[in-house]
């Protein structure tokens, strides 16, 4: 999919793409231009980035040895709080919402964007976040908050 776009992008088809930066960057390839978005243009997708290995049901065994072998913690905490984020405002894959935690000297911060017609609701919040049920928590709260300042008819 994404050498049919950069072909497409080549070719003149398109003026300009957005492309996620960890696919390019996984299969190393890119455009001629590249102009990367900063947080605060562009919030992504919960969980961009992150890979996640899955294993049948009745291979504790195994999947307790990938994990030991590839899991990265600080990685993990992010993806649950961004999850945790997502879960709570009750938002899917096809939600006008970004999510974006990242580990700093304080702990977690986590930023959202939730697009309505007309306005962007932007929210950020920082705490400790040392544990997945930490990481979680802090994904709940910042969704009460922007929840808060979501109309009720842009929820339905």
């Amino acid at each position: 999919n994404i050498d049919t776009r950069l072909r497409k992008l080549r070719d003149g088809d398109y003026d300009a793409i957005v492309l996620a930066a960890a696919g390019l960057e996984r299969l190393h390839t890119g455009a001629r231009y590249t102009v990367p978005f900063t947080l605060d243009e562009i919030v992504p997708a919960a969980g961009q980035g992150a890979l996640a290995v899955e294993v049948r049901v009745e291979d504790d065994l195994l999947a307790y040895e990938l994990r030991a072998a590839v899991n990265d913690p600080l990685a993990e905490r992010c993806v649950v709080c961004e999850r945790a984020f997502l879960r709570a405002l009750r938002a899917g894959c096809s939600a006008p919402v970004g999510v974006y935690a990242d580990v700093t000297s304080r702990g977690l911060h986590l930023r959202a964007a939730y697009a309505l017609e007309g306005a962007v609701i932007c929210e950020s919040i920082e705490a400790p976040g040392e544990t997945l049920a930490q990481a979680a928590a802090l994904g709940e709260a910042l969704a009460q908050r922007v929840a808060a300042r979501v109309p009720v008819a842009a929820r339905q």
